[in-house]
């Protein structure tokens, strides 16, 4: 066989078998759909349709702990450089003396905005919960659709397809009626 040699097989059969003597020398990429993967998604979707600036919130604040979580880290590498570096009696050296209360109170100042961003993705996250049935609801239709092809293999559903039906759906009835999707799922759960 020749070095440049490449074989792809594609399949959609999930149960597909494959002996550990040739799984050695082949690359495996699965795309299968996840339960949790899907549900994410579709969350995110009717959310970004739905309270787009809720989305944007949760983004902000991600990007906000993020760049808090970085500031402790240098507060910490700085402190660790400066005690590594020490000359003399730790506790005649003034410098580190005043690095250490400064390190101090960021680090007091950090923590506390990062527990009241931690707070608020909480209410962020309890606003995104009215939203879960409806994804949880939609990724068990799109697994019993992909069932259909056990019945007939006529029946093949792509995910793109899926999602673009999902979002029109979610626009169309936000569009036409004078209650919210938020405010129908309330009612039902």
């Amino acid at each position: 066989m020749h070095d440049n040699f490449k074989l792809y097989i594609s399949t959609r059969d999930s149960s597909l078998e494959i002996s550990n003597n040739v799984l050695c020398s082949m690359s495996v990429v699965n795309f299968t759909v996840t339960r949790s993967g899907l549900e994410s998604i579709l969350l995110g979707l009717t959310i970004d349709i739905e309270q787009p600036e809720l989305e944007k919130q949760k983004n902000q604040l991600l990007e906000e702990q993020d760049k808090i979580k970085l500031e402790l880290s240098d507060v910490e590498k700085k402190l660790l450089e400066e005690l590594i570096h020490l000359e003399g009696n730790l506790l005649e050296n003034k410098k580190l003396i005043v690095s250490l209360e400064e390190s101090k109170a960021k680090s007091m100042k950090s923590e506390e905005i990062l527990n009241k961003s931690l707070e608020q993705s909480k209410e962020i996250e309890h606003k995104r919960d009215i939203y879960k049935e409806l994804s949880k609801k939609a990724t068990t239709i799109y697994i019993l659709l992909q069932d259909l092809f056990k019945i007939n293999p006529m029946y093949r559903f792509d995910l793109d397809n899926f999602m673009d039906l999902f979002k029109n759906t979610i626009k169309l009835e936000s569009r036409h009626s004078f209650n919210s999707i938020e405010e129908k799922l309330k009612k039902i759960y």
